[in-house]
């Protein structure tokens, strides 16, 4: 299983004209045409995504859709 990048994950608007995601301390950076702030938005949520999901699987029964999902985002599809 691959980990990702640790939090925090978050995204700004550049003075260069994009959006950017930060993940974690290391200050990777992706850029986003202006008109992809969703795309930005979706990105910077994941891994918070990714637990809520862990969570509500665990409290409510795993689902075939919830643990393609979560293999899905483990990288081990």
């Amino acid at each position: 299983m691959s980990k990702h990048t640790p939090e925090p994950w978050k995204y700004e608007w550049s003075m260069a004209g994009c959006w950017l995601v930060f993940c974690g301390e290391r200050k990777h950076q992706t850029h986003f045409a202006p008109e992809r702030e969703a795309d930005a938005r979706l990105i910077s949520a994941a891994p918070d995504l990714l637990e809520a999901l862990k969570e509500l699987t665990l409290e409510m029964g795993m689902t075939d859709k919830a643990r393609a999902a979560i293999a899905k985002a483990e990288g081990r599809t």
